[in-house]
C-alpha cells in the first residue's frame, strides 16, 4: 500500500534490551492509528518479550505462515527472538495497547499464567485494559517505587490474559474457526462446519465459541461485516451497493437497515461524515 506507514523495528527500535531484574518493563503505551496504514516488521524480534493487545478496530499479524485478524479483546504474545510482522488497516480506526518487558523471572511468570507464544483470539477484557491503563500511567514517572509498581501491575496484567491449560485447550479449538470468519466474512456462515473445524459437536462450539468471543458466531460475522462496510465506505468511492455485495449482502436495501441498526446511521450519512475529502 503506497501510503502505508512502515515501521522496521531493527532501524527504529529503542528500549530494545534484556534485564537483569527479576522483571523490567522496557515501554509499554497505547497508540491509535486513526484510520491510517500502518505495519510493524521485526524480521528477527527483538530481544524482550513483547504482548500487543487490541482495544478497537482490526489487526492482522503473520505468525508461523498463517494471517490471524484480530478483533478487540485479542492479542499476540511474541516471545524473544521471533519474527513480528503486524498491520493495521486503512480507514480503521484502530487503538492498541503494547508492552515490551525483560528478567530472569519473566520466563517463569509467564508460564505461571498459561500464556503461550502466537495469537490469541479474545472477547475484549475490561481488566486486562485497565492494568494497561495504569501501567502507562505509572511508566513514565519513573524511580524505584514507580518501577515496583509497574512490576505489580504486569504480573496483574499476566494473570488476567493468562489461561488454564484446559482454557488454553478450548481456545485453540475455535481459533481456527474464527479466523475463517475473518478471512470468507462476506460468505454464507456454516455453523456445522466451523464445528467440525473446530472438532466440536454444534452445540457444544456455540456454547464454546459466545463463552469465548461474547457473542454468537452469526452476530459476530455481523459485526465484522459491519466494520468492514465502514472501511470501505471512508476509504472509496464505491457505491453503497457495491460496499453491500462486498460484504456479502444481496439487497442493498437490508444492508443499509442492518448497517443502521449497527452504527446508528444509514451507509449515505456515514460516508458523509467519515469518507475522504
Amino acid at each position: 500500500m503506497a501510503d502505508e506507514k512502515l515501521y522496521i523495528g531493527e532501524q527504529q527500535d529503542k528500549f530494545n534490551q534484556t534485564s537483569s531484574e527479576y522483571l523490567h518493563v522496557n515501554s509499554c503505551g497505547i497508540q491509535r492509528t486513526m484510520g491510517a496504514p500502518y505495519r510493524v516488521i521485526r524480521k528477527n524480534g527483538r530481544v524482550d518479550y513483547h504482548i500487543l493487545y487490541l482495544v478497537t478496530g482490526e489487526c492482522r499479524a503473520c505468525y508461523g505462515e498463517k494471517i490471524y485478524v484480530l478483533s478487540p479483546g485479542g492479542f499476540v504474545f511474541y516471545e524473544p527472538g521471533h519474527k513480528q510482522d503486524y498491520q493495521f488497516g486503512k480507514g480503521i480506526d484502530t487503538t492498541s495497547f503494547w508492552v515490551h518487558f525483560h528478567g530472569t523471572g519473566a520466563p517463569s511468570a509467564v508460564a505461571d499464567c498459561g500464556i503461550s507464544p502466537g495469537p490469541h483470539l479474545r472477547a475484549k477484557n475490561s481488566s486486562a485494559e485497565h492494568f494497561f491503563q495504569l501501567m502507562v500511567k505509572t511508566f513514565y514517572p519513573g524511580g524505584e517505587i514507580f518501577k515496583t509498581r509497574l512490576n505489580g501491575l504486569l504480573l496483574m496484567l499476566l494473570s488476567e490474559l493468562g489461561e488454564t491449560k484446559k482454557q488454553a485447550a478450548v481456545l485453540d479449538k475455535i481459533a481456527e474457526a474464527v479466523s475463517f470468519i475473518h478471512l470468507n466474512y462476506y460468505l454464507p456462515i456454516d455453523i456445522n462446519m466451523l464445528a467440525k473445524m473446530s472438532n466440536l459437536s454444534r452445540s457444544r462450539f456455540l456454547h464454546v465459541f459466545k463463552e469465548q468471543m461474547g457473542t454468537s458466531p452469526l452476530q459476530y460475522q455481523q459485526r465484522f461485516k459491519m466494520e468492514k462496510a465502514k472501511e470501505l465506505l471512508s476509504v472509496g468511492s464505491l457505491s453503497v451497493s457495491q460496499v453491500s455485495a462486498m460484504v456479502g449482502f444481496d439487497d442493498p436495501f437490508y444492508f443499509s437497515r442492518a448497517f443502521k441498526n449497527c452504527v446508528g446511521m444509514p451507509p449515505s450519512a456515514f460516508r458523509k461524515k467519515h469518507g475522504e475529502k
